[in-house]
């Protein structure tokens, strides 16, 4: 199981990697990884590629980090979830917070237009 916080876009967007096994055990280092995201980058992509498993806490961290995330006007994305870590989050209703993406890639993108659309300055 691990956790790794990477900045690709510059600091605009923070992906967070899970792999393996994710449960109350490493709910803490998961909680504080998010939680020091909040108010520093728009975007943080969960990228849950090699996540093998989550638990109801793992679940909680996502929402509660969803819902910080989004009261600082950022966004938390999930990506490349498959088998029971996607049916967790689509059978708790997190899919509604989480934004899902399909890969990364998609994720970039929309991270690239919603700054390109906040970075081009309005006509008074």
């Amino acid at each position: 199981m691990s956790i790794s916080v990477e900045h690709p876009l510059g600091a605009e967007v923070a992906l967070v990697r899970l792999a393996g096994e994710h449960d109350i055990s490493t709910s803490h280092v998961l909680r504080r990884a998010l939680s020091d995201l909040a108010g520093t980058a728009p975007l943080v992509v969960l990228d849950l590629r090699e996540c093998l498993f989550v638990d109801s806490t793992i679940l909680g961290v996502f929402a509660a980090a969803a819902k910080k995330l989004s009261g600082t006007g950022a966004r938390l994305v999930a990506v490349n979830a498959g088998g029971i870590v996607a049916k967790a989050v689509r059978i708790t209703g997190l899919d509604a917070l989480l934004f899902p993406q399909a890969d990364l890639d998609s994720a970039f993108m929309e991270a690239l237009e919603q700054l390109t659309c906040t970075a081009v300055p309005t006509m008074p």
